[in-house]
């Protein structure tokens, strides 16, 4: 049996959102051995506008790249569930920052609220890192993968650390199931 799994990313410019569509869709196509397409919008701002990207996991060849039913929605900012929450299909999982979406869109669906900036920062001590938190939260919630391809895929995306030393991206994978278990009890 085929299937089509269709994940929205989306917050503002400088969550890096559109990097963790990325790493998803290529997690997914290189370890998986998925088909994986990857599209991105984002204001002409490029810090603090609006960011969405787009993934598209399939068994079989994908012919419309766009997502049409989300199963996975994940908002970092109350404007982003706000205008992409009615787009999730009433099976599907929607994931938000619970500090930045206070008012959560209601329907037929999971709803997964969890401090995913507050971990960033307290984990990290960055924000920046949102985004990885993120992947941890959507790999152990839905069906786009499990920990080893978008750890993998992680890995294969960030740039050597100058001046050597163990690899940020090596903390922020062992970490993010710890935080999955801990906060969203999965």
């Amino acid at each position: 049996m085929s299937y089509r799994y269709e994940i929205r990313l989306s917050g503002e410019g400088g969550q890096g959102i559109v990097l963790a569509g990325v790493i998803l869709a290529e997690a997914a196509a290189i370890y998986d051995g998925k088909n994986a397409t990857q599209t991105q919008v984002y204001g002409p701002e490029s810090r603090g506008g609006a960011s969405k990207a787009e993934v598209i996991i399939s068994d079989e060849e994908i012919d419309y790249p766009k997502a049409i039913a989300v199963d996975l929605l994940l908002a970092l900012t109350q404007a982003a569930a706000d205008k992409y929450g009615h787009d999730l299909k009433p099976s599907g999982i929607l994931v938000v920052d619970s500090t930045k979406v206070v008012n959560v869109p209601s329907g037929d669906f999971a709803v997964h609220r969890l401090p995913i900036i507050d971990t960033a920062k307290d984990t990290v001590g960055k924000a920046m890192v949102a985004n990885i938190v993120s992947l941890g939260v959507i790999t152990g919630l839905s069906r786009a993968g499990g920990p080893g391809p978008s750890a993998e895929g992680h890995r294969g995306v960030e740039p050597p650390r100058p001046g050597g030393g163990v690899q940020p991206g090596r903390r922020r994978i062992s970490w993010r199931w710890m935080f999955l278990r801990r906060i969203a009890h999965v």
